[in-house]
């Protein structure tokens, strides 16, 4: 993880306050309560299929059973806490499915971080000894990598297309940015998105 954001407008909510609501503030849904003013540029959606250019915080969700099924496909060790991961990353779970299907194919690809880190969307530690993220459950997990995502005084907070975001969390040092974009976009609108989005 690199690159610092400024946070913008929105100072941390205070409260209990779901991630679906955190996400409709930074995707330009006015959210009582929050006292933010979203950005034009992330008000703009996602009209149609999903591209590099596309709000990420825009993406949405994919209906419980595609999320299911997708994990199921490549009979990944997530399987059995589909529910409660999919409940963690409401509001992102296409982003997030896509996402750990390219960083570790849902955490059946082990050569590089061995499933025991229970890190499937491969979020290295930001200070310490270790390179990676090491989470009790795929449920925690998903619930770190989403507040990570949403901080908004974290590494992300600026981005507002899907490919500033891959720039950040995948940088040209380490990655083909281009080929990430297209094969996360590829399987984004791959996925049935759910028609409350």
């Amino acid at each position: 993880m690199r690159g610092s954001g400024s946070g913008g407008p929105m100072e941390p909510p205070t409260g209990e306050v779901s991630r679906r609501r955190v996400i409709a503030a930074l995707a330009g849904g006015i959210v009582p309560g929050l006292g933010c003013a979203p950005s034009a540029a992330a008000a703009r959606g996602t009209a149609g299929r999903v591209t590099g250019n596309s709000a990420w915080r825009r993406t949405g969700d994919t209906t419980p059973e595609g999320f299911r099924r997708e994990l199921a496909r490549l009979r990944s060790p997530m399987l059995d806490q589909a529910e409660g991961i999919y409940r963690r990353v409401e509001g992102l779970s296409r982003l997030y499915l896509a996402m750990s299907f390219v960083e570790k194919k849902h955490d059946t690809y082990t050569d590089t971080i061995p499933q025991s880190f229970r890190n499937a969307l491969a979020v290295k530690r930001g200070r310490g000894s270790g390179r990676w993220e090491r989470y009790g459950s795929y449920r925690a997990g998903a619930a770190a990598w989403a507040d990570l995502l949403l901080d908004p005084r974290g590494p992300y907070a600026a981005t507002v297309t899907l490919r500033e975001l891959v720039e950040v969390y995948a940088p040209a040092v380490e990655n083909d940015v281009g080929r990430y974009v297209a094969v996360l976009t590829r399987e984004m609108n791959r996925y049935p998105r759910l028609r409350s989005d």
